[in-house]
């Protein structure tokens, strides 16, 4: 668990899936696990310093379409 990365995290910090099953999942699939190293938000952010609010932990978009849609987003 990179505890680190947690306490900044808008999902697990509630900020995003506002307290959902959605995010208890994910919390306990993903960040309280070893599989927080698979984790799209941990990956992205380890690369570009932090991450969208719209990617999510299975999310299946290439650092690419991450960054694209980011430019679609602010337009």
């Amino acid at each position: 668990m990179n505890v680190k990365k947690i306490a900044g995290c808008r999902l697990f910090n509630g900020h995003i899936l506002k307290h959902s099953n959605s995010e208890l999942a994910y919390k306990s699939l993903y960040c309280m696990t070893a599989k927080h190293a698979q984790c799209r938000r941990f990956l992205f952010s380890q690369t570009y310093g932090s991450c969208p609010d719209f990617i999510l932990p299975n999310t299946m978009l290439a650092d690419e379409q991450i960054k694209e849609k980011m430019v679609a987003n602010k337009g």
